[in-house]
């Protein structure tokens, strides 16, 4: 089974970084990136992924935690990871609803492992 992935970060380096660690697995599709909150939630109903890797500090827009009940409401099904620098917010991503996971930037190595957690996580 193939997972589809949208990465959704303001900084071009850190969707390169995403991209670069995941597509080194022949069961991810990266099937869309967006650079804004806004765009992530229409890329989201758009595409359909199975998992979204989200910025919480959007570039003067929505925050992660603003934007995931939004991508939620358009693709039930989705699977969000937040993916953020600001380790303080661990246990506020661990208590929203519509928060799968949280992952630090500085672990970005763990990408794979915890996208395929979720997946996991799915099937069972």
């Amino acid at each position: 089974m193939r997972v589809k992935i949208l990465i959704a970060d303001d900084a071009p380096d850190i969707r390169f970084l995403a991209r670069a660690l995941l597509t080194v697995d022949g069961r991810v599709d990266i099937v869309g990136e967006a650079a804004s909150a806004t765009e992530a939630v229409e890329k989201a109903s758009d595409l359909q992924p199975d998992v979204v890797i989200l910025d919480q500090g959007f570039e003067g827009s929505l925050t992660g935690f603003e934007v995931a009940p939004r991508i939620k409401a358009a693709a039930p099904d989705i699977k969000i990871v937040l993916f953020t620098a600001y380790h303080g917010l661990k246990e506020d991503a661990e208590s929203a609803p519509a928060i799968d996971a949280f992952l630090l930037k500085t672990d970005a190595h763990q990408l794979l492992a915890v996208i395929t957690g979720l997946f996991a996580e799915k099937s069972s």
